[in-house]
């Protein structure tokens, strides 16, 4: 599911290419969630 979200947000954040900073911070913590329910999993 976190793998659908970042691709919702860098979709969304295409024509936003003007808010690069925001764009960088999303990923950031949708790889932070992926990695904490990753770990939760295993």
């Amino acid at each position: 599911m976190s793998e659908s979200g970042a691709t919702s947000s860098a979709e969304a954040s295409k024509p936003n290419s003007k808010n690069k900073k925001p764009f960088y911070e999303m990923m950031r913590g949708s790889v932070k969630l992926a990695i904490r329910s990753f770990l939760h999993q295993s």
